[in-house]
């Protein structure tokens, strides 16, 4: 049978992104990054890694020319000690801020519920936002999950039936019949109010995994669901509080992410990992 990867939950790891329609100036980027350093410390992210690296941006609409930027920014990590076979000790990353001069990216593979990351991410994420918005234009928001099952028994077993939903609209009907691997990727655009759009992604995958060691061998699916507020070309301008937008934004894409992720498991499993269905 199906199982989620934990014991009361299937989630991998949640995001939670901002994009800026251009890269911020170097002295506001030195400026949010010292303020960085202090949230993320307080809030356990004690390690740092630099990010070095190039980005291509391609816009929603044939307006937005395709764009190559430098990027530079941090990786604040928090990693908790995992005791293996053999005795051994080994480093597992729970929580990560990316902040670089084109985005900021909240990630947790700890889940202890939406309600705590979301405060958790927002005490990290809102006074870095506030200021990047007095400089630059919101170009996304965007929230994803990664979730995954596992099956307890043999592998010629495993059907996509079980985990997720038979008939829904968001899978490759192929997926229910299917002997060995199989993957279903989808997505599609939604208007949104002031220009833009809105991105649904849905991709689901049936491997086998080799890591982490207690899930080797074993046949899996793993399940990604996202939404994104792509803004136009000129990218969004906050009016108002950004504290407020953003949480707000963070909480309508979360119902809405979390709303897709039910037509695409199946309605049996759902209890299982906490998710009720009204």
């Amino acid at each position: 049978m199906w199982k989620p990867i934990n014991p009361d939950h299937s989630i991998e790891v949640m995001a939670i992104a901002v994009t800026f329609v251009e890269p911020i100036g170097s002295v506001l980027f030195r400026r949010i990054t010292r303020e960085l350093e202090t949230k993320t410390f307080a809030a356990g992210l004690t390690e740092r890694q630099p990010i070095h690296g190039v980005e291509f941006t391609i816009g929603i609409s044939p307006a937005e020319a395709v764009k190559q930027v430098v990027t530079n920014g941090i990786m604040f990590d928090k990693h908790s000690l995992i005791r293996g076979g053999d005795d051994v000790v080994t480093k597992k990353l729970v929580e990560q801020l990316q902040w670089t001069n084109t985005n900021i990216v909240y990630r947790a593979w700890k889940y202890s519920g939406w309600p705590a990351l979301k405060a958790q991410a927002l005490a990290i994420m809102s006074a870095a936002f506030a200021e990047v918005v007095n400089s630059v234009e919101i170009r996304s928001v965007r929230i994803e999950y990664r979730d995954r099952f596992y099956f307890d028994g043999p592998a010629s077993q495993a059907k996509a039936a079980g985990v997720v939903e038979p008939g829904s609209d968001l899978l490759s009907p192929h997926i229910f019949t299917a002997d060995d691997f199989w993957h279903s990727h989808t997505g599609k655009f939604e208007p949104i109010d002031g220009g833009g759009k809105k991105l649904l992604q849905v991709n689901v995958d049936c491997a086998d995994l080799v890591t982490p060691e207690h899930l080797a061998g074993l046949r899996t699916v793993g399940i990604l669901t996202a939404v994104e507020l792509q803004y136009n070309v000129a990218g969004l301008v906050v009016e108002g509080d950004p504290v407020q937008y953003l949480d707000n934004a963070v909480q309508q894409i979360h119902t809405d992410v979390m709303a897709l992720f039910k037509r695409i498991v199946d309605k049996n499993m759902l209890p299982q990992i906490g998710i009720h269905i009204k």
